[in-house]
């Protein structure tokens, strides 16, 4: 799809801002997919020329090693929107979750901004849930949002609708008109788009369903051949190579490699449509001349695993299972990849730095860094530290146990409530295919780590930044 090259017309924002004003601040999108992995970035944005993903690809900074503190929708989500990790913002899980007050909406309408959102906020939002704080325009799916059709979205007013269109396409409707809006109003424009795909049991828009998707297995840790270094839980799930036994879905059965290239198919089809949702936004940025004062993020809240280390999905804390982000705009090196240790503790930060609503003392809560800092360090991070929890959603289908974590640029160790251990040393072994917890010759690492751990879950804003020893960097 090409992108048309349109002359910008001055906008009224651009005009304020030569008399003085706030109003040069950049305007921030922020598209937040749903459970979309790494590398399917690449893969709408290879297929699709000229759409967004690949707009947002050529004009921006990819940060390969991107981590998430805690990989399930709800506490992605609250993450993005508190800087904090879950130890401090108290969301662990899906459901139930506690209303967030204090977050990147309210500062960012603090500091001028004018504000929109629409998409899926956090599972199970409905009606009875207050408005969340800080948001000028709030338009949220509710009720029912895991339907093509059939869905339901809160309008303006309170009330609910059931719209007609397409999901992504109704959505992205939302987000241009909440965009324009904020820009007719003289403001900088702080819009969210979360669309609910490419989640499972969503199906792609009937134009995209015959799209092929080339794959080939991700990486050496695809259906781990030796597993006796994992966690017992993971053995006795998965006991035998998947590419002997195959995949079960419902009544159908599929080997290994179809199940993986279906998958994979369906979730780049239904992020075309994504694609098509953040091609218009850009596209009405340029038109308004508002284009190259805009930061451009584009993430998901979490990873998924497509049967690396023998699982599918979320949950874990394995690499494959990390989201990807990619950032455009101000402040961002164009057309780069960027070894920092990035978390999605830092979007908020990031976001409130850019739009100068980073100066308030009760706004320095969060536990992340902005990532302008964080590229502009000469280590590029490399001295940070993560806390990870690990929930134990699911636990009746694999076993998987509760766990927390920390990782710092070169190793990561897990510990399980049933007692299991991982370490991984990341410079030597980035597939994690052998973990070091039961080797005695990295007894030492493993209880700097285990030390390391506990100071992880206790931190809290800057105790949050300070940088790990420096022999596990």
């Amino acid at each position: 799809m090409a992108v048309a090259v349109l002359v910008p017309a001055r906008s009224s924002r651009a005009v304020a801002a030569t008399a003085g004003t706030a109003a040069d601040r950049p305007n921030v999108v922020v598209v937040m997919t749903d459970d979309m992995r790494y590398d399917e970035l690449d893969r709408v944005a290879d297929l699709r020329p000229g759409g967004g993903f690949d707009w947002v690809r050529d004009h921006g900074t990819r940060f390969p090693r991107a981590w998430s503190t805690n990989n399930l929708c709800c506490p992605g989500r609250a993450t993005y929107l508190t800087g904090q990790t879950s130890y401090n913002n108290g969301v662990f899980n899906n459901t139930p979750y506690a209303d967030l007050e204090n977050t990147i909406a309210v500062w960012m309408r603090d500091a001028g901004y004018c504000t929109g959102f629409t998409g899926k906020y956090m599972n199970a939002y409905n009606k009875k849930r207050p408005r969340p704080r800080g948001w000028t325009y709030w338009e949220p799916l509710a009720k029912h949002y895991d339907l093509e059709h059939g869905y339901h979205i809160m309008r303006r007013d309170g009330t609910i609708a059931e719209p007609a269109p397409f999901i992504t396409d109704e959505l992205a409707r939302v987000s241009r008109a909440q965009l324009g809006d904020c820009l007719d109003r003289d403001k900088p424009a702080f819009v969210n788009l979360f669309p609910y795909a490419p989640h499972f049991r969503s199906s792609p828009k009937p134009k995209y369903e015959d799209v092929q998707v080339p794959w080939s297995p991700p990486s050496p840790a695809y259906d781990e051949a030796d597993i006796s270094d994992k966690p017992k839980w993971l053995q006795d799930a998965h006991p035998a190579p998947l590419s002997q036994v195959g995949i079960d879905f419902g009544p159908f059965h599929f080997p290994l490699e179809e199940a993986t290239a279906n998958g994979a198919r369906s979730d780049v089809q239904m992020l075309l449509s994504v694609d098509d949702a953040l091609h218009g936004l850009i596209g009405d940025l340029r038109r308004r001349g508002e284009l190259d004062n805009t930061i451009v993020v584009l993430t998901s809240d979490n990873g998924t695993l497509a049967y690396e280390h023998r699982l599918v999905g979320k949950l874990v804390a394995y690499e494959a299972a990390q989201p990807g982000l990619w950032i455009a705009g101000p402040g961002f090196p164009k057309g780069e990849d960027v070894d920092a240790f990035s978390m999605n503790l830092d979007l908020a930060p990031t976001i409130a730095r850019a739009g100068e609503a980073d100066t308030a003392t009760r706004r320095k809560h969060w536990d992340g860094r902005p990532l302008q800092s964080v590229i502009a360090d000469p280590d590029l991070g490399h001295d940070r530290f993560l806390p990870i929890f690990v929930p134990a959603f699911g636990e009746e289908k694999t076993g998987q146990p509760e766990g927390r974590g920390v990782r710092t640029w070169r190793y990561k160790y897990v510990t399980y409530a049933d007692g299991s251990e991982e370490l991984y040393d990341l410079a030597q072994d980035p597939y994690e295919l052998q973990s070091l917890a039961a080797d005695p010759a990295a007894a030492p690492i493993k209880a700097a780590m285990a030390d390391l751990l506990e100071r992880a879950v206790r931190c809290s804003g800057p105790t949050c930044r300070e940088p790990a020893p420096a022999e596990l960097r």
